[in-house]
């Protein structure tokens, strides 16, 4: 297995093992939403539209007692939540991706608790507000 695929394997959403439903609920987020599509974002964490909640929602997000880890997830259905945040995920980009501000609220939310790459994942079910998105400038 090349290197390449075997990162972009390890950083698909692992809903199977190394997960932990943590959430059946509805839970409400505000915050920044990305779509990375530079090389480096791709091979980590593959084509994955993810979520950093703001304060004070950051602390609703299902962690146990003592997860250091910052508060974010991708969500389990992109192609969606793309499509309900405003943009296409196959559309050529010529900047590294897209980012916006939003409030968010999602459903199923699991809890990453592999030791290897992974993240959070969570159902985009609906998008109570929402910026343009914007490019998402590259790293030099």
């Amino acid at each position: 297995m090349n290197r390449v695929f075997l990162l972009q394997y390890l950083a698909l959403p692992l809903l199977w093992c190394g997960s932990a439903s943590a959430a059946d609920t509805q839970l409400t987020f505000e915050g920044r939403f990305e779509f990375r599509t530079d090389s480096e974002s791709l091979e980590i964490i593959g084509k994955q539209v993810c979520f950093y909640p703001a304060p004070p929602t950051s602390k609703s997000v299902p962690r146990p007692a003592g997860d250091i880890r910052l508060p974010w997830f991708c969500f389990s259905n992109p192609a969606a939540a793309a499509a309900l945040l405003g943009f296409k995920m196959n559309t050529i980009q010529k900047s590294c991706g897209l980012q916006g501000d939003a409030t968010v609220v999602v459903v199923g939310y699991k809890r990453y608790t592999g030791e290897s790459a992974g993240n959070d994942v969570a159902n985009l079910q609906t998008v109570l507000s929402k910026s343009q998105p914007q490019p998402l400038p590259c790293s030099k």
